[in-house]
């Protein structure tokens, strides 16, 4: 649909502030619909945007990707930009370490990308680069339950953990192999807050439902209940209190012996 060559005011988003983020993906072949699509999604009450690079002529260099992406981002200039890297849709396989910076040099709106390639040494570069500027999200989500599935001994599912240190799922999965109580107790624990971390950038304030029926919210809460069983472990009874409340009023009716190995992440 090709939309009206104007520019769109912005228009009050009606959603709850308790909502999670939207970000609206307006890649196109045509950059300047791309910008309109941008334009468009700035009117609706979009929080941020993302845009792959154009598949049909391909984008040879890292120049012309950030020339390219510059015009897309220019569509809503106040809204925060993701450059969308999906190599095995759009054909295009840069070094995106060496993008990043030419990008943020030409788009004042660029806060980061999307990485959805197999390459975790280029993502966690990425991650690391003029440290930690960019917000880099993973998007090869399997790669992380292949690596647990393949995991058969406490140091295999550590090496997944190092490869996938913000995944609740990959925190889980050590604290179900922890050596003694401490270990466990801290692996869960630090699963929760990286599942915390998670659910604030989504939008959520700290109040409202966190449902198991969710997938990517189990993670999150197996290590919230390996925490409380791990508190209670080594006699740490006000926490257990205290998290078995907060377990409750996040999911009210969800039974915590459904929670399985490996079903989802966080």
């Amino acid at each position: 649909m090709r939309m009206p060559s104007r520019s769109f005011p912005r228009r009050r988003p009606t959603h709850s502030p308790f909502s999670p983020k939207t970000i609206v993906q307006v890649g196109h072949n045509s950059l300047a619909e791309a910008a309109q699509l941008a334009g468009h999604a700035r009117w609706i009450g979009a929080d941020a945007i993302s845009a792959t690079a154009p598949s049909y002529f391909k984008v040879g260099s890292i120049e012309v990707l950030a020339d390219c992406m510059a015009q897309v981002a220019s569509g809503a200039p106040d809204l925060p930009f993701y450059y969308y890297n999906i190599p095995s849709l759009t054909g295009v396989a840069l070094d995106m370490v060496s993008f990043l910076p030419v990008a943020a040099a030409r788009i004042p709106n660029l806060v980061g990308m999307k990485y959805t390639a197999p390459t975790v040494f280029e993502f966690q570069a990425c991650l690391e680069l003029e440290g930690g500027r960019f917000d880099c999200v993973w998007g090869c989500d399997e790669m992380l339950l292949s690596a647990l599935a393949a995991a058969t001994t406490r140091d295999d599912v550590a090496s997944a953990v190092g490869r996938f240190p913000t995944w609740s799922l990959a925190w889980a999965a050590l604290g179900d192999v922890g050596r003694d109580d401490l270990e466990r107790y801290a692996a869960y624990r630090v699963g929760y807050h990286r599942g915390l971390d998670l659910l604030r950038q989504s939008g959520w304030r700290g109040s409202g439902y966190v449902r198991w029926d969710h997938p990517s919210n189990r993670g999150f809460l197996r290590c919230l209940v390996g925490l409380s069983v791990a508190a209670e472990a080594i006699d740490e009874r006000d926490e257990v209190d205290r998290l078995d409340t907060f377990i409750a009023q996040l999911d009210p009716a969800w039974d915590r012996n459904t929670t399985t190995e490996g079903e989802a992440l966080t």
